[in-house]
């Protein structure tokens, strides 16, 4: 896995939406979890089309117990729905919303149910499980500061929160 930290976004705007086309061409859906305060975003109602179904779990992505649980939203992906992250989204990270009333923050994005980037927002780091060869050379030519990390146990499969 690739990992990066960050306490200001590392990741200049023209990064941030190269990286954010290069997930979304590259899965087939991405997920969000709603933050506990707040009420619908307009994003999150922008969104609604594209919901494939929401539930709740205690354990997540780079979470083992979750105490609420969190709401998760799966999200196909569409040339709609990236339009909509992408008009929503600066910097792909919760401090890069560009509406900062939004009450969604943790995207994520999945390959045949399997993660491949995930995000961690008020944590601030990120983490990569290249799906192939060429989406690493592509996110490393994107951006050059990954650490590599060794703890496939973190990457989920959206089989197991059906």
């Amino acid at each position: 896995m690739l990992y990066m930290s960050y306490d200001n976004d590392p990741l200049s705007a023209k990064e941030a939406a190269r990286l954010l086309r290069l997930c979304l061409c590259s899965c087939d859906c991405f997920t969000m979890t709603e933050v506990p305060y707040g009420s619908a975003s307009d994003m999150q109602k922008a969104l609604k089309p594209y919901l494939i179904r929401d539930f709740q779990t205690s354990r997540w992505f780079e979470r083992q117990k979750v105490s609420p649980p969190m709401h998760v939203f799966l999200y196909k992906t569409d040339p709609g729905a990236g339009e909509i992250l992408e008009s929503y989204t600066s910097h792909l990270f919760r401090t890069g919303f560009r509406i900062p009333e939004q009450n969604m923050e943790d995207l994520c994005f999945f390959s045949d149910n399997t993660l491949i980037f995930g995000t961690m927002s008020e944590e601030k780091f990120c983490c990569v499980y290249p799906p192939s060869e060429k989406f690493e050379k592509e996110i490393r030519e994107i951006h050059s500061e990954w650490t590599y990390r060794d703890r496939a146990r973190d990457k989920i499969n959206l089989r197991y929160f059906r």
